[in-house]
């Protein structure tokens, strides 16, 4: 299981109140008026809120349950420029509605008088100081928009229930990171209808009673490393719960899918026509994992941005696993509408990722660890890709580091002749220390199968001398049988500066518009998760 991000403590700076103001920046920088004042002093209230407004949000908080929240010292940096900035903050109650909570609750004190009645955001970085800042937050229990905590005792979590109880009207976003806490599981259900306001939660190692009606205001879940399998539910009264959220439009599982056995229940279809984006971040085993069914029996619009990422495991190496996209999402447009919409996509060994022309997207990552070690073949991933976006009018098209033949280059391009744009990158790859090879793409690409074909962009690691010869080969045939030409050629390989003079005087007459090489430099391909593992 994938451990919590470790935060990093931050103490706020608040106002010196008892020293005499002193300029950070000298006000004769600026310039100064005919009056002999500092032009600084003289900016007008409406710029100075769109300066500190940038000032506050300019650096955000670095824990995953925080990122929106901005960090509190440049604020209090701007504050000590001069007289007139330090009285215009302090005074103007909509710039202190972020508190960040690091060692103590005087900060929070500040920051409750100087926001005056502005509902409030308020993140702890420890669960110690949140228990030692009881009294406050129940005297400004009302304007507390949002709770953040990212780290929990037994004793935090108790003062959260009795928050919830007094009650906190106002409470729109409550996030609780419980991954430290080692005493009994938090959990949260009926309570939460004492919060009205409420729409989003997020749960790290806590428990959210799907089957409370308190669940059904949410319009954002986001639920991460939840171990505690034996309170899972049936996949089919899942979907039930999430049928009976009509307005929902955030769902987040990182390892914290609340089902079990979803292979051997029968379950409902359900409909989520308002859901924005998905992202199911789970473990991978047997034929079919439970992210398969749960997508097959979810009906998404097409503007929702889905991502998968599976974790495939294997406890020996003889174990089947799921190697294939097609055994993670189903081949079915019914269920994702992107699969029939997609114009744009990337493919590359264990990933790829498709979009439609500003209306949604959908991203597939399998992460195989443990003991898999055999080498694993990429034939399948073209083969499912072909399979999964037959249908798709694709124009825009990036292959990376795919190591096939050329007969299955001539499926891909088979699949989607409507194709434009195309690029290959030629990289090693993950599983040997072979080298990859974009001639065979280039050769299938000298049939008569992509005729639209306008920007070719080619990315080749080690030096082939072939390769130009290929690229050559490519654009001649195309020009024999009337194909036009191409609008842009970028290579990229290891080749000196002869090679770019022989190709400009090779290639030139077969390109309409610019020709680009460059020198190959090594860049890193894969996806942050795959990084990560690695």
């Amino acid at each position: 299981m994938p451990t919590a991000r470790p935060t990093s403590p931050l103490q706020p700076l608040a106002p010196r109140e008892s020293e005499q103001p002193q300029s950070a920046v000298s006000s004769s920088a600026f310039g100064f008026s005919g009056d002999g004042d500092p032009l600084i002093d003289r900016l007008p209230s409406e710029l100075l809120v769109t300066i500190f407004e940038l000032v506050l949000f300019h650096r955000m908080m670095s824990c995953e349950e925080a990122e929106d929240f901005p960090r509190p010292r440049p604020l209090a940096i701007a504050n000590s420029v001069c007289t007139r900035w330090r009285e215009f903050i302090n005074g103007t109650p909509f710039l202190w509605r972020y508190v960040v909570v690091d060692r103590g609750s005087e900060w929070l004190r500040i920051c409750l008088n100087r926001s005056r009645d502005v509902p409030l955001n308020i993140l702890f970085l420890r669960g110690t100081v949140f228990v030692q800042s009881s009294s406050l937050l129940f005297a400004l229990s009302r304007r507390i928009r949002t709770l953040v905590l990212c780290d929990t005792t037994q004793n935090a979590l108790r003062l959260v229930d009795m928050l919830i109880a007094a009650p906190l009207p106002a409470l729109e976003d409550l996030r609780i990171n419980a991954a430290r806490c080692e005493e009994a599981c938090a959990r949260y259900g009926d309570t939460l209808g004492a919060c009205p306001s409420l729409r989003a939660v997020y749960l790290d190692s806590a428990h959210l009673d799907w089957q409370s009606p308190a669940v059904r205001q949410l319009r954002s879940i986001k639920l991460l490393n939840w171990q505690h399998r034996d309170q899972n539910i049936t996949l089919a009264a899942f979907l039930r719960c999430l049928e009976s959220c009509p307005n929902l439009e955030d769902l987040y599982f990182d390892f914290a899918l609340p089902v079990f056995d979803c292979a051997s229940q029968p379950a409902p279809v359900v409909s989520l026509p308002r859901l924005r984006s998905l992202s199911l971040v789970c473990a991978s085993s047997g034929p079919r994992p439970d992210v398969f069914y749960v997508l097959s029996h979810i009906r998404l619009p097409l503007t929702a941005d889905i991502e998968v990422y599976a974790q495939v495991t294997a406890e020996n190496a003889h174990e089947i696993i799921p190697m294939d996209f097609t055994q993670h999402i189903p081949c079915d447009p019914t269920c994702l509408p992107i699969l029939l919409a997609a114009t744009s996509a990337v493919l590359r060994p264990y990933f790829f990722q498709c979009a439609a022309d500003a209306r949604g997207s959908l991203e597939v990552n399998l992460d195989y660890v443990g003991q898999i070690d055999r080498d694993i073949k990429h034939d399948g991933y073209i083969k499912d890709f072909c399979r999964l976006l037959t249908k798709a009018p694709l124009t825009h098209l990036r292959v990376e580091n795919l190591s096939v033949a050329r007969e299955l280059w001539l499926l891909l391009f088979k699949t989607f002749p409507t194709l434009t744009k195309l690029t290959v990158y030629a990289l090693g790859s993950r599983n040997s220390n072979s080298r990859v090879s974009a001639v065979p793409a280039l050769e299938a690409l000298g049939e008569d199968l992509i005729p639209n074909l306008r920007v070719l962009t080619v990315l080749q690691e080690r030096d082939q001398p072939d390769l130009l010869d290929a690229i050559s080969s490519v654009l001649r045939r195309r020009a024999a049988r009337g194909n036009a030409p191409l609008d842009e050629l970028k290579i990229e390989m290891g080749q000196d500066d002869e090679g770019r003079e022989l190709l400009c005087q090779t290639l030139r007459p077969l390109v309409n518009g610019r020709i680009t090489y460059q020198k190959f430099q090594f860049r890193d391909l894969r996806s942050p998760g795959q990084r990560d593992a690695a």
